[in-house]
């Protein structure tokens, strides 16, 4: 645990940009890690899990409370599901989605479901009504994993389509009402009897890293949610990326209090820990309580946020000792130059990694350089797929040229990112899915 009570007066006074060709080098290293998988490469998240059970088996993946489980054991666990699950009739393609809370079991069926090569669906566990029937029409999913905890979603929800739902109990989460005949009850004894040697691969032996192979839902802000697809070489060069962004490594101890279906937890977190073999901390919800104590307990090393986390940690009253902690890196968006100077003159020197994205953008940024306020810069444009066009927001629209084309911003303009698509077959990055 590193002592930072030394820290004793504000971290970053006053910031002085790094070099701008220091930025560029780590920014070039992101795109080669980027481009290390191919679209057609027959190579997928599940090849990445099991070649990890197999270089460290008893390493901790999975931290749950007191529970642990190891690398081979998130394996193993994952091999039952995808018997089930292939033995329900679930092939290479098909969607299923899931519903569920942070816990170990979102993880062992998630992988379940991409060993055999379906597609998962990631479903907001906060919604019921007309958005979780638009989110299980429009996936087309051909059945829902349900954890005990969200039945009441469902079971208050009208006009759902006519799948099945395969129940996940939870004990924390034990649920006494008459349920429907379409709810499998016996789904987690049947898990239970399945055997958790190696799945075939041959069962998805066709599945590309192109191919799809999660679904995750916008926010909806601007109507109902959308589904967004993800790639297996998306969702795992994210991980290969943020490897070289921070120097992750396997003594890293990432902490997952983010909801696992929104893309920051289910890529950024879960991806990078398991191109690096470390362990992920998960927690069902966030708590301001439980934060330091997470950390500490566990010597958590990485933290994904968004920013309102931080604004209620910063709200809690000064302790003794707060700079006393093994947090060494954050990683996320949406945290305010305000709070990011109040929160390294308070927590210590924590490196953060403010960025810009979206889960269905085919561009992003971030601050590689650890500059208070700022989501990143571009030292060379021509290395990029980024642009910045100028924007009216009087009339909101876009100033075009002679020739039709967007303006590039000038320094001082008002603008708005977009990223150009690439299209080449052995080019991954840029891509619109």
């Amino acid at each position: 645990m590193n002592d930072m009570s030394r820290f004793s007066t504000p971290v970053a006074p006053r910031q002085q940009p790094v070099p701008r060709e220091q930025t560029q080098e780590l920014l070039d290293l992101r795109s080669a890690a980027s481009a290390q998988i191919k679209p057609a490469d027959l190579y997928t998240l599940a090849d990445r899990l099991e070649a990890q059970a197999r270089s460290f088996p008893q390493r901790p993946f999975l931290i749950y409370g007191t529970d642990v489980y190891s690398y081979a054991q998130v394996d193993a666990q994952a091999n039952r599901m995808a018997r089930v699950f292939y033995d329900k009739g679930l092939r290479p393609g098909d969607v299923c989605a899931i519903a569920m809370e942070n816990r170990p079991q979102f993880f062992f069926c998630w992988f379940g479901l991409v060993k055999l090569g379906a597609v998962v669906a990631f479903i907001n566990t906060q919604v019921n009504g007309k958005p979780l029937v638009h989110a299980l029409q429009t996936t087309e999913a051909k059945a829902v994993v349900v954890g005990e905890e969200c039945l009441d979603n469902l079971l208050s929800t009208e006009g759902l389509p006519d799948v099945p739902w395969w129940l996940i109990e939870d004990p924390e989460n034990p649920h006494d009402r008459v349920l429907p005949a379409c709810v499998d009850q016996s789904f987690s004894e049947q898990i239970a009897r399945a055997a958790d040697t190696a799945f075939a691969r041959e069962v998805r032996a066709a599945i590309t890293a192109e191919s799809t192979t999660l679904l995750i839902f916008t926010s909806g802000t601007t109507g109902l949610p959308k589904a967004a697809r993800y790639s297996h070489m998306r969702w795992m060069s994210s991980g290969d990326v943020m490897e070289v962004t921070m120097g992750a490594t396997a003594q890293d101890v990432f902490y997952c209090c983010l909801p696992l279906y929104h893309g920051a937890a289910a890529t950024s977190v879960t991806s990078t820990a398991l191109r690096v073999g470390a362990s992920i901390v998960v927690r069902r919800k966030f708590s301001v309580r439980e934060f330091w104590q997470d950390v500490r307990r566990n010597n958590i090393t990485v933290f994904q946020y968004i920013g309102e986390i931080c604004r209620y940690l910063l709200n809690q009253p000064v302790v003794a000792g707060e700079r006393e902690h093994s947090l060494r890196y954050m990683l996320g968006a949406g945290l305010t130059s305000e709070s990011w100077q109040r929160w390294l003159e308070r927590f210590g020197p924590i490196q953060v990694f403010e960025g810009w994205g979206a889960t269905e953008a085919n561009a992003n940024l971030i601050n590689v350089d650890n500059y208070v306020g700022s989501c990143g810069r571009v030292p060379d444009w021509s290395r990029t797929n980024l642009r910045l066009v100028r924007y009216d927001v009087e009339s909101d629209t876009h100033p075009r040229d002679e020739q039709g084309f967007y303006q590039l911003c000038q320094p001082g303009e008002v603008g708005e990112a977009m990223g150009f698509i690439v299209n080449h077959p052995q080019i991954g990055g840029g891509r619109f899915e």
